[in-house]
């Protein structure tokens, strides 16, 4: 319980320049795309679409988590029947991943933004985008 509760601390005090990313995203509209440089590092790549550039971060990360599982036992000693349940605790990873891709007009201002992902993996974007941007 206690671990639950730490997890959701810590998600809690993450979060709240998590839940602002996109809100900074698009507080950067009409700025220069230097400024999206800033903010999350040089871009992962670039595609050039109907005389836009769209930038692409992408960030994967894994982590590890445990869980508690049971199982129920049934059988014989000789002739009593005996049930029992043994509790133990699994360990498993899991993948967040992170995507942020900015749109720039043949002049390099920002005119379109959007991000997709899970909060581990946007973490370090997020705080780029509250530390370049502040809302």
């Amino acid at each position: 319980m206690k671990k639950i509760l730490m997890l959701l601390l810590v998600v809690c005090l993450n979060g709240c320049y998590i839940f602002k990313m996109d809100d900074n995203l698009r507080a950067m509209y009409g700025q220069p795309i230097e400024t999206a440089f800033q903010a999350l590092g040089l871009p992962d790549s670039s595609v050039n679409v109907r005389g836009m550039t769209v930038y692409i971060w992408s960030r994967a990360q894994t982590y590890s988590y445990t869980t508690n599982e049971s199982a129920d036992m049934f059988g014989n000693v000789g002739m009593t029947r005996f049930s029992s349940t043994m509790f133990y605790d699994r360990r498993r990873t899991g993948l967040s991943t992170c995507k942020i891709k900015i749109a720039a007009n043949q002049w390099g201002r920002i005119v379109h933004a959007e991000s997709d992902g899970g909060i581990l993996a946007c973490d370090t974007y997020a705080a780029g985008l509250q530390n370049v941007v502040g809302r």
